[in-house]
């Protein structure tokens, strides 16, 4: 018979305990939501199925630049920021890993995009030749843009 520390056991568990709290911890702080803090349209097009280039911060933490807002057969869609490959395929360099995030990335964007235009129906117009369009940036946090 072999001797065993009575102790071991509850040591072991109270061990189990302790990574199961922890790594419960540590997933309920992964499962924070971002935050766009911020929408930037960066330019607006009046031609072609690509209608605009926009850029979001998230939690006043990180920047992303050149998503595109593009029109699809059905529905204007986002696409993200990407590169093309060595083989020629094109390649997201950042993206959303659950489809909730994507939805909700491209609903926030999709949004200030249509309140822009209807704030700014100007924006469209065809210019004259060598007018330049300024840039407009807003804050999702505010009423309407800036």
């Amino acid at each position: 018979m072999k001797w065993q520390n009575p102790d071991h056991n509850r040591t072991a568990e109270r061990a189990r305990q302790y990574f199961r709290r922890q790594n419960d911890l540590i997933a309920g702080e992964m499962e924070q939501e971002m935050n766009i803090t911020d929408i930037k349209i960066r330019k607006l097009l009046n031609e072609g199925r690509l209608k605009a280039i926009v850029s979001i911060t998230l939690d006043d933490t990180i920047a992303l630049h050149d998503i595109k807002i593009i029109e699809g057969p059905q529905r204007l869609f986002v696409a993200m920021p990407s590169r093309r490959d060595d083989n020629g395929i094109f390649r997201d360099i950042v993206h959303p890993i659950s489809s909730d995030g994507r939805a909700s990335i491209e609903e926030n964007i999709l949004n200030f995009y249509s309140d822009y235009l209807h704030a700014h129906p100007e924006a469209l117009e065809p210019r004259e030749p060598g007018e330049s369009r300024q840039q407009r940036y807003f804050n999702p946090n505010l009423e309407g843009p800036q």
